[in-house]
């Protein structure tokens, strides 16, 4: 794959962040997810960045991030998922439709 994987969804909690990355393997009904989490935060320079690090007090912060991101691939994957493959169905009826040729009709 050349081109960059981008991520399917973000849930931001404060300055906590949860990515959730869609994955396929080889075989067709071979998918998943992934979440990586991170802290945002503004260097010296007030430049953002981010860490994988976290405090204390970021915990409630990131079982809210996390808990959405569990939500979100339990219930809304499933549309976005569905609204893809409806797509998918649309344009290939959309190619169909281009290869018949158009029928001439006769003058009266």
């Amino acid at each position: 794959m050349t081109e960059k994987n981008k991520p399917v969804n973000e849930i931001r909690i404060g300055s906590i962040r949860a990515t959730i990355w869609g994955n396929e393997g080889s075989g067709s009904d071979d998918s998943w997810f992934s979440i990586t989490v991170s802290r945002l935060f503004k260097d010296a320079n007030d430049s953002w960045r981010s860490s994988s690090t976290f405090r204390q007090r970021d915990i409630p912060m990131l079982i809210k991030a996390l808990d959405g991101a569990f939500t979100w691939i339990g219930t809304d994957s499933k549309l976005v998922t569905s609204l893809e493959a409806l797509q998918d169905e649309v344009i290939s009826l959309k190619t169909q439709f281009k290869k018949q040729k158009p029928t001439k009709k006769k003058a009266k």
